[in-house]
């Protein structure tokens, strides 16, 4: 049973913006250095995620948040100090490990999602390609490319996709409490697939070498390796 995307399009005509309204955005971008082969953790991000390898040796994370309504002039200042609240942080915890934390506001009992409901977050990180991968997502999509270390990725709510070398010498394991796993055939004949209380999965492929470990683990979506 695969779930559906978690969006919903309204077959509705939506209303003609006013001449003076217009979507309200914060935009940031960093740059970390970090030797080869070091460990890059990602915390406390709500949203989408997105993290594809490259060839230079630092960390690059550009952040967006966005209102999913447009505002006239005169409340744009208001709705433009909301978003500043909404922000993300990346430092160097040594030469071969950099931290990437969302800023995101506290929940309050009016505001349960801390402010979140009618944002939009999106991060794109850029990584060294041999990265190590330590991801804590909470809700929202996640999609990891090209990156050859290890990979430790968890996330609440949303779709887990990994476009990621899978090498002879990889272990694999997925599991979801709602929702499906898709393998490769070349992961999936000598692994084993489980149902997880009828509505989840798990998957497991242990080679007789191990060199290189992926972990994907979700609460509820899909998860998608490749």
């Amino acid at each position: 049973m695969r779930l559906a995307p978690l969006s919903v399009t309204l077959l509705l005509a939506a209303p003609a913006l006013a001449a003076d309204e217009a979507p309200i955005a914060v935009e940031r971008s960093l740059s970390v250095p970090m030797a080869a082969g070091g460990t890059v953790t990602v915390d406390e991000t709500w949203g989408d995620l997105d993290i594809v390898a490259w060839d230079k040796s630092e960390v690059s994370v550009d952040f967006r948040a966005s209102s999913q309504k447009a505002y006239p002039a005169d409340e744009g200042a208001k709705a433009q100090a909301r978003l500043e609240r909404f922000g993300v942080e990346a430092k160097a915890v040594s030469a071969g490990a950099v931290t990437v934390t969302g800023t995101n506001p506290g929940a309050t009992l009016g505001s349960p999602f801390g402010g979140k409901s009618g944002v939009r977050m999106t991060y794109r990180l850029h990584v060294p390609r041999d990265s190590r991968l330590v991801v804590r997502h909470a809700i929202g999509s996640i999609a990891v490319k090209d990156v050859a270390g290890d990979l430790d990725v968890q996330g609440g709510t949303g779709e887990l996709t990994l476009r990621v070398p899978l090498g002879a010498t990889t272990a694999v394991e997925a599991s979801t409490r709602i929702g499906d796993i898709s393998v490769p055939a070349s992961l999936r004949d000598g692994g084993e697939m489980k149902r997880r209380a009828l509505v989840g999965e798990r998957f497991s492929y242990v080679p007789e070498t191990v060199e290189r470990r992926v972990i994907a683990r979700l609460s509820i979506g899909s998860i998608d390796i490749e």
